[in-house]
């Protein structure tokens, strides 16, 4: 059985380590004639370590039955996608444009299992504790149907699961994203292959959770959307690992830090950040415009930030205005933030 909380309870309370809070209560057990066990902290982890504990905890990913979307490495998506500058930030738009909202045939959608890696961080916290931090990138958000119309699609997803550990490096917890709400689970409750806890990804949509079946996505004034999950392709992601020391900003077992993980701050390199300077540039679908040159290498997605990682949002107008302002969903949603805009860091 799974234990929920909320996220932002999860993550609050940290170690006082004030010796002037606790010097009274040493004093007071000490007097009562109890001893006092001091915690136990492991010793810094090296590099090796930090790798062989990501991939000691990393999940075992059950991918849906029939699943049409699957997750992919940057590498081989990139090629399908333009960087280009959006509402003062770097957005991702797809060079093959969409036939209209709902369009989910373009066949960057479907993914590549086969080169699809786990984007795996080593987190520690000022608490003691260390977060191990997967993110997995699927190139497509399958919405929900409604009134028969498909709602809430997105170009990119991001989806993630967090191990925590102990200062001794033991797992306590395992935290799953969702669409609707997210899920923390306490270790012995979650089923685990050997060391790897086993998640189960919706189709589609791509929600973690921790069992096969039905579970809630949405709650909307038409009636609850949902997710399922089953035992369709197994995805062993330990065997897939790009890990990386978050804090330290470099790469684990022979990696690079990434180019993608730095903050977007507005900044077109060589250009002035307004509509006007990047007019011709782009055309308004995302592909590339008369006067793209003058943007150079910031066409390619690998050269630099990346706040969306998708395309605008489009499908909002008309009769679709009532249910975009009850739900915050259009039939194509902007596309999502990625890693470094989560709040996963901080928590």
């Amino acid at each position: 059985m799974s234990t929920r909380m909320s996220p932002r309870n999860f993550f609050k309370y940290p170690v006082i380590c004030d010796k002037r809070f606790w010097a009274p209560v040493v004093l007071s057990v000490a007097a009562l004639g109890l001893s006092v066990q001091s915690r136990v902290f492991a010793q810094p982890a090296s590099d090796s370590q930090k790798y062989d504990l990501l991939r000691r905890f990393a999940p075992e990913i059950w991918l849906a039955e029939g699943e049409r979307y699957f997750p992919a490495s940057l590498d081989w998506a990139f090629p399908y996608f333009n960087r280009v500058p959006r509402n003062g930030n770097w957005w991702l738009y797809t060079k093959q444009q969409l036939s209209s909202p709902s369009d989910g045939t373009l066949p960057v959608f479907r993914g590549d299992l086969n080169s699809a890696k786990t984007y795996a961080f080593w987190v520690p916290k000022a608490t003691g504790n260390t977060d191990l931090v997967y993110f997995i990138y699927y190139p497509y958000n399958r919405g929900k149907e409604l009134a028969y119309r498909v709602w809430g699609n997105h170009v990119g997803d991001w989806e993630n699961v967090i191990v925590r550990l102990d200062e001794t490096y033991q797992p306590q917890r395992i935290f799953l994203s969702q669409h609707d709400q997210d899920e923390i689970i306490k270790w012995p409750a979650i089923t685990k292959h050997s060391t790897h806890p086993v998640v189960y990804s919706a189709w589609g949509s791509h929600g973690n959770y921790a069992s096969v079946g039905e579970h809630a996505y949405e709650k909307t004034v038409l009636g609850t959307l949902s997710d399922l999950t089953s035992r369709g392709t197994r995805w062993d992601t330990w065997n897939s690992l790009e890990a990386f020391d978050y804090h330290n900003k470099s790469g684990l077992n022979g990696n690079s830090w990434p180019q993608w993980m730095e903050k977007d701050h507005g900044v077109y390199p060589g250009r002035v950040n307004t509509a006007a300077s990047v007019a011709g540039d782009f055309n308004s679908d995302g592909s590339v415009g008369a006067n793209n040159t003058a943007i150079g290498e910031g066409v390619m997605p690998a050269s630099g930030p990346i706040y969306r990682w998708g395309n605008g949002k489009n499908g909002c107008g008309g009769a679709a205005k009532f249910y975009e302002a009850v739900s915050g969903e259009c039939r194509l949603n902007d596309g999502p933030t990625g890693p470094i805009d989560k709040d996963v860091w901080t928590k």
